[in-house]
């Protein structure tokens, strides 16, 4: 810390950086006079049922990861062209990776936040499906067999 004060204070001359603690940091906020407007959200509400909460939520998103490892599976299987099926499967992954944000997977969220998600993994289950069909489409002509 005495290495990066001085080179702050070296360069900076207008930054005044000094070792502090919580105390020094509420002393100065408090000689500042300033006031706050006061909050009327219920934020506890939210973390009523912890983890347990929006289970249609949760339920959609292992659907949607598991029809997106289908999807990539079948586009081995179906030998499809790798350039063309990369947007499909990279949507697909970003709108489940998204779920793993810490208020979508305890189920903490809003409920307009959560209608977002829901919006995104439906996305993300098209996507996949995209991929699946082509790859049906590709093995169908391959083998003639119409019940693939």
């Amino acid at each position: 810390m005495d290495k990066l004060i001085k080179e702050t204070k070296a360069n900076h001359p207008d930054v005044n950086m000094i070792y502090s603690s919580p105390n020094c940091y509420i002393k100065a906020l408090n000689g500042m006079n300033m006031s706050y407007a006061e909050r009327d959200v219920d934020y506890l509400s939210y973390w009523v049922g912890y983890y347990t909460n929006r289970p249609a939520l949760k339920y959609q998103d292992r659907l949607t990861n598991n029809i997106l490892q289908a999807s990539k599976q079948l586009s081995v299987i179906g030998r499809l062209d790798p350039a063309k099926t990369k947007a499909y499967l990279d949507e697909a992954a970003n709108e489940v990776a998204i779920l793993t944000h810490h208020d979508a997977i305890t189920g903490t969220c809003s409920q307009g936040v959560c209608d977002g998600y829901t919006g995104r993994l439906q996305s993300g289950y098209a996507a996949s499906k995209a991929v699946i069909r082509k790859a049906f489409e590709y093995l169908k002509s391959k083998t003639g067999d119409k019940k693939v």
